[in-house]
This record gives C-alpha cells, sequence and structure tokens, in this order.
C-alpha cells in the first residue's frame, strides 16, 4: 500500500485498524483500501467483494486508472497545447 506521513514520531506500531491499516507513530503508516479508493475517484457507494483480502484489495486499486483523473489531466494537457498552438499561430 501508499504510505501517509503523520505529525509525531516514536517508532512503534500504536494500532491496527479494523481494514488491517497500520498506525505507526515512526511518521508514516499504509493507506487503507478505502482511502486510496477515494484518492483514486472512486464513488463512496464503491465496496470491495467481501471474499477479497486486504493485498488483493490494495493491488486491485493500485492497478486501477481513475476516469476522473484521467480527465482532469487530459483536459489540462489539451488547454496547455491549445494556448501553445494560438500563440504559434497569432
Amino acid at each position: 500500500g501508499s504510505l501517509l506521513h503523520l505529525e509525531h514520531s516514536k517508532g512503534k506500531l500504536i494500532r491496527k485498524g479494523p481494514d488491517m491499516s497500520k498506525l505507526h507513530s515512526g511518521n508514516i503508516r499504509l493507506f487503507s483500501p478505502k482511502e486510496l479508493l477515494r484518492l483514486f475517484g472512486f464513488p463512496a457507494w464503491y465496496k470491495f467483494p467481501s471474499d477479497l483480502n486486504q493485498r488483493h484489495r490494495w493491488k486491485v486499486v493500485g492497478q486501477s486508472i481513475s476516469c476522473t483523473v484521467v480527465q482532469s489531466i487530459m483536459h489540462i494537457e489539451f488547454c496547455t497545447a491549445l494556448r501553445h498552438w494560438e500563440t504559434k499561430i497569432a
């Protein structure tokens, strides 16, 4: 999974969440698959199949492509290219 920076540091495991995410006092913890889904733009109602284990959930999210993110990147790239083209012909 991906790492999340935390404010404090002692270096020991504080707790293990119900979703198996580990919270460390050593400045990092793993994002839970649910947090990654939100970051990747999946809808709030999306749920993993109940028989899919934690490691495979991270893998599924990590190998996915967020259409929302791709759309935003393509919009930025298109607008940048259009502005560049317009300055060349002006």
